[in-house]
């Protein structure tokens, strides 16, 4: 395999990924869990530990982007739709560890926690101040400590997470500058190079693809079986 291809492949498998409902609030679910466990694993090793301590708040920054695309679209394994019911499940059992498939756990029992807490109005959605057309923003709290994440420029890609004021992980530079990271349009790919790429590589070098394609179906059949 060439450079080139290798470079083609990795982009395939950078932007085909499955993902468990639409990616706008789904980012949302993904940051407000990062900051979920940030926040438990704070409670637990400080001096007063609160490992079940009730939600007091989750406020939720987007990009205008985000806000648009992720208020209308349902949520998986709920019979709600937007950003208040995504960000409230991926507190209640979201894992950060499953990146896009972050609410793959949830049953009804996370479902009437998290409507409880929407409910409850504890759930704060704004217009984040950005020129960035994906960024999410999410800080949770106990009432005690304040944890946040943040995401950047791709769906999944959690670039710092912090703790009461203090940034304890970040992928930006000492200068505070977010570590670059090829767009699709980095990469400069013609049709003419994409349509040879497809007629000359190996077929093993690409057949993790059928993967998605069985994905796909599925929800196609299930969309025909189902009354959404």
């Amino acid at each position: 395999m060439t450079e080139r291809e290798s470079e083609i492949i990795e982009l395939l498998h950078k932007e085909v990924k499955p993902a468990l409902g639409c990616t706008e609030p789904i980012a949302v679910a993904l940051a407000t869990a990062k900051a979920a466990e940030g926040l438990r694993l704070h409670s637990m090793t400080s001096k007063n530990p609160s490992k079940d301590a009730p939600i007091e708040g989750i406020r939720v920054e987007v990009s205008g982007n985000i806000l648009k695309n992720g208020m209308g679209v349902g949520i998986p394994g709920t019979d709600m739709i937007g950003l208040n019911i995504a960000a409230a499940l991926g507190y209640i059992c979201g894992r950060s560890e499953y990146g896009l498939e972050v609410l793959k756990d949830v049953d009804e029992e996370d479902v009437a926690l998290a409507k409880g807490i929407v409910a409850d109005n504890k759930v704060h959605i704004s217009l984040a101040d950005t020129l960035k057309l994906l960024y999410v923003k999410v800080s949770v709290t106990d009432g005690k400590s304040i944890a946040w994440a943040v995401i950047e420029d791709d769906h999944d890609r959690i670039v710092e997470t912090g703790i009461d004021g203090k940034v304890t992980d970040t992928c930006k530079s000492s200068e505070g500058v977010t570590s670059p990271e090829k767009s699709t349009l980095d990469y400069h790919l013609t049709v003419k190079e994409i349509y040879s790429f497809s007629q000359t590589i190996d077929f093993e070098e690409i057949e993790f693809i059928l993967g998605d394609r069985e994905l796909n179906l599925a929800l196609a059949h299930a969309g025909l079986e189902g009354s959404y």
